[in-house]
């Protein structure tokens, strides 16, 4: 969000303009924060064939929904936890990881001072799959991975439960139709470790990018995940209908680890308190560079306790340059 293009969408997305008359019921405000507008969005046919991918709202949405922790089944309906069995209840922070100078894992939680308009970007987004698993491993920094089109998930990022670790690998789908239960087994399955980066043209692309993905995703230290598992929990996010995942059993015929669907009930009463002025703010920061940078003080070895580094940073408005992809 460093352009003037996508500032002034938002901005004009967070007002009262003639171009509401896009939607089904033209006297309703458009409004970042409300669930409507948001979901007509999510569904309407841009002029490419692509549709509006909603991962930099969500990514914002979980950053306030985790900000001073919260339970896992607040956020996302997990029917069959499989070894994130009595996890879904415990309280779950968002962390930032990264590689010291001598390629030690650091964490920072994420705290209330990290959701301030002109604190360091939370995200980081990824042009290709190396950016992704560069992430992965912890040496490109931001809360959140949105990935590239090449990738079938659009948002990944890492949550700590009881000092322990997963990877939360999301995909925003079902636009335009309403999913049933069987519809979930592919949207899932895409979600796998050896499917994420099946989007990719060429074969020997696929195999290499599922080789070292697979070995990325192993350098989360003190996971959740059992020996030989992989620490990832598959969260589809579907607008405006929440896929019917609670209340079944879909995961039987479906392969991996546990699988979960984007709570909307949540999303809503959350998303509608943000503050629009916030909002506005936190784009113009970014397009002018305003955004403060991370204080190595904020970090803490992953073993350590988090208390102590939650909400420090710098006031400098350094940014650090990466070899591709950018932050918001």
């Amino acid at each position: 969000m460093d352009q003037p293009g996508p500032t002034i969408a938002a901005a004009i997305w967070l007002g009262n303009d003639q171009e509401r008359v896009r939607y089904q019921d033209p006297d309703e405000l458009r409004s970042l924060r409300l669930f409507k507008p948001f979901s007509l969005f999510f569904n309407i046919p841009w002029p490419n064939g692509d549709n509006y991918s909603p991962a930099g709202y969500i990514a914002l949405y979980l950053a306030h929904a985790f900000v001073e922790g919260r339970a896992m089944s607040d956020v996302f309906a997990i029917p069959v936890p499989l070894w994130l069995d009595n996890i879904p209840m415990t309280t779950a922070h968002l962390v930032v990881l990264r590689k010291d100078k001598q390629g030690a894992v650091q964490e920072m939680i994420v705290g209330p001072s990290e959701l301030l308009p002109t604190s360091p970007p939370l995200g980081y987004r990824a042009s290709t799959s190396d950016d992704v698993i560069a992430w992965l491993r912890q040496e490109r920094i931001g809360a959140f991975c949105l990935c590239p089109p090449d990738c079938w998930a659009d948002l990944i990022f890492a949550l700590k439960l009881n000092g322990k670790y997963v990877w939360v690998v999301l995909r925003a789908t079902g636009q335009d139709i309403q999913l049933d239960t069987k519809d979930l087994y592919p949207e899932f399955e895409r979600l796998t470790e050896q499917n994420l980066f099946s989007r990719v043209t060429s074969f020997s692309d696929i195999a290499a990018n599922q080789n070292r993905f697979s070995e990325a995703l192993k350098s989360l230290p003190n996971t959740l995940a059992p020996p030989g598992s992989f620490p990832i929990l598959r969260v589809l996010a579907s607008f405006p209908n929440e896929p019917p995942l609670s209340g079944h059993n879909p995961t039987q015929n479906i392969t991996g680890g546990p699988v979960s669907v984007l709570k909307l009930d949540t999303f809503t009463s959350i998303t509608e308190a943000f503050s629009p002025e916030d909002l506005v703010e936190g784009l113009i920061s970014s397009m002018h560079g305003r955004r403060s940078s991370y204080s190595d003080d904020a970090f803490a070895p992953i073993n350590s306790a988090p208390s102590s580094r939650v909400g420090k940073q710098k006031d400098s408005r350094a940014r650090g340059q990466r070899p591709t992809g950018s932050s918001f």
